[in-house]
């Protein structure tokens, strides 16, 4: 996704389609989040724009 677009709003979800919260940044900055989430696996809708893309992350247990 390209950084002129503007900004980008993440939502996630777990895999029973619960929204787990709405993270909303700049193109470009680093951040971290899912400290808090279980072990498990989580859709990541990326949304800039117009352009929306799903990946789905793991989160591997310590």
């Amino acid at each position: 996704m390209q950084s002129k677009m503007g900004k980008l709003t993440i939502r996630v979800s777990d895999m029973q389609g619960r929204r787990l919260g709405t993270i909303r940044t700049s193109p470009n900055n680093k951040f971290t989040f899912g400290e808090t989430w279980n072990t498990g696996v989580y859709l990541l809708e990326v949304k800039q724009g117009k352009q929306i893309k799903t990946i789905k992350a793991i989160k591997k247990g310590n």
